[in-house]
């Protein structure tokens, strides 16, 4: 074997060694992440809000009568059937999912919703047509291009329910929260919540983390909450949901129920 053959294969070694060690790397920081994810079991949350637990996601549906808007779909297309099925809830009766973003473990069910409109941050087309890239490379991809961009700040009614989009752009470019008849929050991964403390997203999988700073959650919880003049006080814990709450329910984090006060003077 001459010289430059082995020079060459030596390169290829050294290559492939690499390529071994960030993959490994990566695999290893993405299990030690999720294993500290804790999502909400499936089953109902409060009122009309049930959650579907998908290993170390949730997607969320809100009943109206009897059809359901899904609120994103989920990383196994398997599993959403499994645990829709637990809950007695028909995928044919899904008339929309609303994508708070497109990373793989909140799109994978969306084919199970053959009768939902599909709804998707106008900014959040920058994750599928490569403009913006989490993994050099490799585009964010949805099965279906049929759906219906929304704005930010955009009002939204679909059945009974009213929805009002919120962009939070860093984990992707157009992740969005969606505040949903002024009572429930779905924040997708901008913010995690433990033990009624209001945490940043994880770093590791945001694509610009330091996209809105520290006041990111802020805005979505203060500015656009208290618009009506109402504002977050005391966790509601273990008792009896009050009358006046709202629900805050992150992509990875169990739902947190917080009391709601009237500010005066607004």
């Amino acid at each position: 074997m001459n010289k430059k053959l082995k020079f060459t294969l030596y390169g290829f070694g050294i290559l492939f060694l690499v390529v071994i060690i960030i993959i490994g790397g990566f695999l290893y920081k993405f299990n030690s992440e999720t294993k500290k994810m804790h999502p909400t079991i499936t089953g109902k949350i409060v009122d009309n809000i049930f959650a579907v637990k998908d290993e170390f996601v949730n997607m969320f549906l809100i009943q109206d009568g009897g059809k359901y808007i899904a609120i994103d779909a989920g990383k196994d297309i398997d599993v959403i059937s499994a645990e829709l099925k637990k809950l007695n809830i028909n995928p044919d009766s899904v008339i929309a999912v609303i994508l708070t973003h497109s990373d793989m473990d909140h799109v994978a069910g969306i084919p199970l919703f053959k009768n939902a409109k599909l709804y998707i941050s106008k900014q959040e087309i920058k994750m599928l047509n490569g403009e913006a890239q989490k993994i050099p490379g490799v585009n964010n991809k949805i099965s279906r291009n049929d759906f219906i961009l929304l704005d930010d700040k955009q009002s939204l009614k679909i059945g009974n329910e009213n929805s009002f989009t919120i962009l939070t752009e860093g984990h992707t470019t157009g992740s969005i929260c969606l505040q949903v008849n002024e009572k429930y929050l779905f924040t997708g991964d901008i913010l995690s919540l433990n033990d009624g403390k209001i945490g940043k997203s994880v770093n590791f999988f945001d694509l610009d983390h330091e996209l809105g700073g520290d006041i990111r959650f802020e805005t979505t919880l203060n500015d656009l909450i208290m618009d009506n003049g109402r504002v977050l006080a005391a966790l509601a814990g273990g008792e009896t949901i009050p009358a006046g709450y709202f629900v805050v329910a992150p992509g990875h984090s169990a739902y947190e129920t917080y009391r709601m006060l009237i500010k005066k003077g607004v």
